[in-house]
Formats: structure tokens, C-alpha cells, sequence
């Protein structure tokens, strides 16, 4: 699998997760907007962040492999 495969699976699997989230706290968001929206970005953040760490670990390794 190449870099840009990895890459964009992880991206993918962020954004399936964000959809997830959005899909389990709307009814929050639309109750209490500026709650709803913080806490959706306070669970969203690490787990962008963390897509991003495994992508670039994953690359590393796919370098170090190849």
C-alpha cells in the first residue's frame, strides 16, 4: 500500500468518525448550541490529531519497509 493510500484511508476513517460524532450529538447541538459544538470539538480534536499521528507513522514505516 502506498503513502497516499494510507493516507487518505486514514482521512477517511476521520471523517467517518466526524460523521458519527455529528450524527450522535446533533440532538445536543441543536438543544444547547455552543455546548453541543464545544464538546463536539473537544472529542473531534484528538481524534483528528490522532488520524494524523498514525498517518505519519504509518508512512514512516511504510518508507523504512520499502
Amino acid at each position: 500500500m502506498t503513502r497516499k493510500q494510507r493516507l487518505t484511508g486514514a482521512g477517511l476513517a476521520g471523517l467517518w468518525l466526524a460523521v458519527l460524532l455529528v450524527w450522535v450529538f446533533a440532538p445536543s447541538v441543536m438543544a444547547v448550541p455552543v455546548l453541543g459544538w464545544g464538546l463536539f470539538l473537544l472529542i473531534l480534536a484528538p481524534l483528528v490529531w490522532g488520524m494524523h499521528l498514525l498517518a505519519r507513522r504509518l508512512a514512516r514505516k511504510g518508507r523504512r519497509d520499502a
